[in-house]
This record gives C-alpha cells, structure tokens and sequence, in this order.
C-alpha cells in the first residue's frame, strides 16, 4: 500500500477494505447498520491489541540536570580530604 505508516496499518487498512467489500456484495435493505459495522471493527481491532492514541501534543516531561563541572569538583576535593583525615587517625605500622 502506498503512504501506509506500518504493518499493522496496512493489514487493518486491508482488513477493513475486505469487510466494506463484503458489506457491500449484500443487497441494501440486508446490510447492517453502519454504527454496527464499525463498531465490529473497532471490536476486532481491539481484540487483536489496537489501542487508541491520544494525536494530540506531545506530553512534555521534567528533565533532570546532570551535575555540571563544579559539582564534581567539590566532590573530587570532599573524597580527597575524606581520604586525608582517615590516614591521619590510622595509627603507623
């Protein structure tokens, strides 16, 4: 198909066209009332695993700032003074 997105919308494309075919070979007074016919396809899809989609905008999310130079400097310098003041209390062998 052309312009089609993906599969699963080529094959629910086909799958529609097959049911509207089918409808349609029916004589009139025999066909079923369209808001029943969609609602069976909408039915089937959902059964198959479609979920509906929100079209809208795109949700925006918090993002997190990483910690810039300055952060892991005064962490660089708290180890080393760590590092410092435990040699001093252990006692020499």
């Amino acid at each position: 198909m052309s312009g089609a997105v993906n599969k699963q919308t080529d094959d629910a494309i086909r799958e529609l066209a097959r049911r509207v075919y089918e409808r349609d070979e029916h004589d009139p007074a025999d066909r079923v009332p369209p808001a029943d016919f969609a609602t069976e396809f909408l039915l089937k899809l959902r059964a198959d695993g479609w979920r509906h989609t929100n079209f809208g905008q795109p949700r925006t999310t918090a993002t997190t700032r990483l910690p810039g130079p300055d952060t892991y400097a005064k962490g660089y310098a708290l180890a080393r003074e760590h590092l410092a003041n435990s040699r001093k209390d252990t006692p020499d062998e």
